[in-house]
């Protein structure tokens, strides 16, 4: 049985629907009305409520994109890194590799009533941007590597 939704979770998704570059899937993800898929810049998300011991919190996840055949060490090890820094940020933030699809995901939670549209649209556009770089160079040059901050609301 799904939670009850915010009122404000749909009209945060409505307000998206209307932005360039984003499209709000139709209706809600895996039969829960509180989540919903997304592309951002042409990057996969979802966007989903979820009540947490600490009240309800608006939960995204980032498909950065499959690891390449072969992942080597260094790539892994950037990641490692990259998960080490965000853990350890402001509001902690994770990369993980989805067992079953092999694929790279970002994943931040943001306390529901601290976002708004244009926070939340803000995140979601520089979490596109990193996958993009990252799809690009698997962050082999540490210089291409992201903040510990800059992607979450």
């Amino acid at each position: 049985m799904s939670c009850a939704i915010p009122a404000s979770f749909e009209s945060l998704m409505s307000s998206l629907q209307d932005e360039p570059g984003v499209l709000v899937l139709d209706g809600p993800m895996d039969d829960d009305a509180a989540r919903r898929a997304l592309e951002v810049d042409g990057v996969a998300m979802a966007v989903e409520s979820v009540a947490g011991a600490r009240g309800d919190l608006l939960r995204v996840l980032c498909c950065f994109g499959a690891l390449p055949d072969g992942a080597c060490t260094e790539i892994l090890r950037r990641l490692l890194e990259v998960n080490f820094m965000m853990a350890a940020g402001p509001r902690p933030a994770h990369l993980g590799i989805d067992p079953a699809s092999g694929r790279v995901f970002y994943l931040f939670d943001a306390p529901r009533w601290q976002v708004s549209a244009p926070s939340l649209l803000s995140a979601l556009r520089a979490s596109a941007a990193e996958a993009k770089s990252w799809q690009a160079s698997r962050w082999c040059d540490p210089s291409s590597m992201p903040g510990a901050d800059h992607m979450s609301v």
